[in-house]
């Protein structure tokens, strides 16, 4: 077995952790350990890396955190508890399939680890919905469990497969369509699969691996080797980062599981590349997926040849992507709506959190959809009182809407095609659309609401900026305040897609996109409409109280598909198996 986390280069691992200082990570010590013992090299840099596990280590009985890990050597004590599965997650891999390989005082130090780690794992408690971390504390459960062996812990692990399965049952999987922590996830049901000694829990747990695998598929766009769709977290904003290689990699790993040009970084699942290789093939395709508790918690993505768009049904967190479109490069960064109240245009700029960790969050808006094949209505208000607020902007300067938008298209708005090359910032009048091409694929977009915290029409402005190119992106851009606010601000988004259409096909789309918009407000509702593609597409929202009153004219599907394909329910089917 191959490690998934990391590239085997040891000598420079271990350079880049001898020279990491205060930001050396704990979990990256047991990655090393485990290629290393794979590869039967470096023996005295694995002793290393186990004495600076230990450091790591709260060994404080009294201590809240005992038996958990430090994230980062700078850090006093630990401050992310997530850390002591992110270790033992691979550090009983190392247990199970190298522990000969080590010396004897390396296994006692590791077996030590993995014994004060029981009780950081006992203490630790994930909300079911917390889709890695919850499947990730089931694997050491199990794992550890059975292997230390500690048959309280494991009958532990094997209860929270139950109450999990349950879950996943009723509300789909939460951490939906998340390049960042579906493989994540999946390499930890995936572990439990290959390693426990239950037959039964194999059993259950497999069924959970084939609906893993279908809805990685079903959001797939082989041309640009990316998932695809609204996506619950995702670092990264522009979408042709790193973030996407190990989703990459574990659709090379069960396509193409001999081809040699590819690393394999999972051990391929043979029984179910038949499933996924038709689920690919089944184009244009509409995926329904339910990610909670409540009924608009759902997401929607249409797939074609060379495009794919999606969008959410509610707002998931400060890293998700609730409208997104993805063209068929592989190096063209994607289509996708944010809400910002730190004048980070492209969500580059990260800030340190007070767990330690630096990242780039967003604001997490009210936000609701109506989506009908490739076209969608997408609705955000983002406002001081949302959640996470304070979280994603501690020193806020502005209230900000961000669409996102690759920069190698041709741009219009209306009828004017702008110069592609040159710097612009142009302000884009009320509910004008605008248009873009890229290659055989045409984008309608139109602002049908946006709104200032004050009530006043905010500008929306089309910007091709240095920062952007920068970037291979430009954006459009609301305004809803230019200083930090105090109230609401709204956005409402038509968009659609048509793909290799003739140029009376293109005409025509341009005026489907100019007719007449409705919109309706009162003290705390709103209401807009378009005329569809297909039939008028409506959605109702109660503003004050941050819920959908009406979604009409989307997928007809959309509020009773555990996870289906083109209408045909198949998360449900897979589950009761």
């Amino acid at each position: 077995m191959n490690n998934p986390f990391m590239p085997v280069d040891l000598d420079k691992r271990w350079e880049n952790m001898s020279q990491a200082g205060p930001n050396l990570q704990s979990r990256e010590l047991f990655r090393f350990v485990l290629n290393a013992t794979e590869n039967q090299t470096h023996v005295q840099e694995v002793e290393q890396a186990l004495i600076w596990a230990e450091a790591f280590q709260d060994r404080d009985p009294n201590s809240e955190t005992y038996g958990n890990f430090r994230w980062y050597r700078k850090n006093e004590k630990p401050m992310d508890r997530n850390a002591v599965e992110f270790a033992m997650e691979v550090g009983v891999l190392v247990w199970i399939h190298h522990r000969e390989k080590l010396s004897g005082e390396s296994q006692a130090r590791l077996k030590q680890l993995m014994e004060f780690s029981v009780e950081g794992i006992r203490r630790h408690t994930p909300a079911v919905s917390y889709t890695n971390i919850y499947t990730m504390k089931m694997w050491n459960c199990i794992g550890i469990g059975e292997n230390l062996p500690n048959q309280e812990l494991a009958e532990e692990g094997y209860a929270m497969v139950d109450t999990w399965m349950a879950e996943i049952s009723q509300n789909g999987l939460h951490e939906y369509v998340s390049p960042t922590y579906s493989p994540v996830s999946m390499e930890c049901i995936e572990n439990i699969a290959q390693h426990t000694t239950q037959d039964q829990v194999r059993e259950k747990i497999n069924r959970a691996l084939k609906l893993c695998w279908l809805q990685l598929g079903a959001n797939w766009l082989p041309t640009c080797e990316r998932l695809v769709g609204a996506h619950s977290r995702d670092y990264d904003y522009l979408g042709t980062g790193v973030r996407n290689l190990r989703v990459r990699n574990r659709m090379a790993s069960l396509l193409n599981p001999k081809d040699k040009n590819e690393t394999p970084a999972y051990v391929p699942t043979p029984y179910m590349q038949d499933d996924v290789k038709k689920m690919l093939n089944n184009v244009p395709r509409i995926v329904c997926q339910k990610w909670g508790a409540k009924p608009y918690e759902t997401a929607t993505t249409y797939v074609g040849q060379q495009f794919a768009i999606g969008s959410a049904g509610a707002a998931y967190g400060p890293i998700d992507k609730c409208l997104t479109v993805h063209l068929r490069d592989k190096e063209t960064p994607n289509i996708s709506f944010f809400c910002d109240a730190r004048g980070d245009h492209y969500g580059q700029r990260q800030f340190e959190l007070k767990d330690g960790h630096s990242k780039a969050l967003h604001l997490v808006p009210f936000l609701t959809s109506v989506q009908k094949g490739p076209e969608v209505l997408f609705l955000a208000a983002p406002e001081p009182k949302g959640r996470h607020y304070h979280r994603s902007a501690p020193n806020p300067t502005c209230l900000l809407s961000h669409l996102i938008l690759p920069n190698n298209g041709t741009v219009s708005i209306s009828t004017e095609q702008l110069d592609n090359q040159t710097i612009i910032s142009q302000k884009v009048p009320n509910g004008t659309p605008i248009f873009l091409q890229y290659d055989n694929v045409n984008i309608g977009i139109r602002f049908v609401v946006a709104t200032q915290t004050n009530g006043e029409e905010a500008n929306v402005m089309f910007e091709r900026d240095q920062e952007g190119q920068d970037y291979g992106a430009m954006r459009i851009t609301c305004t809803h305040d230019t200083t930090a606010p105090t109230t609401r601000g709204i956005a409402a988004i038509w968009i659609g897609i048509q793909e290799n259409a003739s140029p009376d096909e293109y005409v025509a789309f341009q005026k489907h996109f100019s007719q007449e918009v409705t919109v309706s407000t009162t003290e705390q509702t709103l209401t807009a409409s378009v005329p569809g593609w297909h039939s008028e597409m409506s959605l109702s929202v109660d503003l004050e109280n941050q819920a959908p009153l009406a979604l009409i004219g989307g997928e007809t599907n959309i509020n009773t598909a555990l996870f289906a394909v083109n209408t045909q329910e198949i998360g449900r089917n897979i589950l009761s198996e």
